[in-house]
């Protein structure tokens, strides 16, 4: 059974046994257990339309499959989810893993977020789903951003394709500069890595998040230059319901 089909009856579960608590569409370090369900309820969970950003971050990872000949049967994959919130791009990602017939123990999943309470929830959703025998991957999580990037450099992910993930984030970070440089950071310690695939989506659109998502993606391009690697030069697409872009990473060190 699918993460899909079993996330949205997770959280309720979650959501009954910790309660809410009012939450912005900017989650905090400190943000508290219950402001994180309540954010994942308005965000991710609670739109009239069901799985709509699921199936918006879903139909912009296949795409990037398709456009880049990408075949996971055999070989090994990491999924780095870079602010990943409660995971819902991890969870896009498992599926989509689990319908190519990747096995469990081929596949990797980091998440990462500068919130405590978030990595909390995140790992509730996945206790949760494994109960449920919607998932069986690898799974890991970190809210500490130098101990993260230190076990990353522990790590050799020499033998795997790499796939870096940014569900939302990029618009929240528009003006972090310091968030963008940790993310780069993060990315960095994969190093050396087979393959690395970059997709960063914003499942929302105006005029106003256009100019945000262009800009955004422009500045951590940049970053991720000054530490070695090179996007390709693809620009962000515009479609009428969100944003998105995906590129391949080269280490050029």
């Amino acid at each position: 059974m699918s993460i899909r089909d079993q996330y949205i009856q997770a959280f309720e579960a979650i959501s009954k046994r910790y309660g809410e608590k009012a939450s912005g569409w900017e989650i905090d370090p400190d943000v508290s257990l219950k402001q994180a369900i309540r954010y994942t309820r308005q965000y991710v969970v609670g739109n009239p339309q069901n799985h709509f950003r699921y199936d918006y971050y879903r139909n912009v990872l296949y795409k990037a499959m398709y456009d880049f000949s990408y075949n996971p049967v055999n070989g090994k994959i990491l999924c780095m989810d870079i602010g990943c919130g409660p995971g819902l791009f991890s969870w896009v990602v498992q599926d989509y893993m689990s319908s190519n017939r990747v096995k469990s123990k081929n596949l990797k999943v980091i998440g990462y977020d500068h919130a405590k309470n978030m990595i909390r929830l995140s790992k509730k959703f996945h206790v949760s789903l494994r109960k449920q025998c919607a998932t069986s991957y690898n799974w890991h999580g970190d809210f500490k951003f130098n101990r993260l990037k230190q076990n990353l450099k522990g790590l050799d992910f020499s033998n795997h394709d790499v796939i870096v993930t940014l569900g939302h984030v990029l618009i929240q970070i528009n003006d972090n500069a310091q968030a963008m440089r940790k993310f780069s950071k993060i990315i960095r310690s994969l190093c050396p890595f087979r393959s690395c695939i970059v997709v960063a989506v914003d499942a929302y659109s105006s005029e106003e998040r256009r100019r945000q998502f262009r800009s955004s993606w422009k500045t951590f391009r940049e970053y991720l230059r000054d530490d070695g690697m090179n996007c390709e030069s693809k620009e962000p697409i515009i479609y009428r319901y969100g944003n998105y872009i995906y590129n391949r990473l080269v280490d050029v060190e």
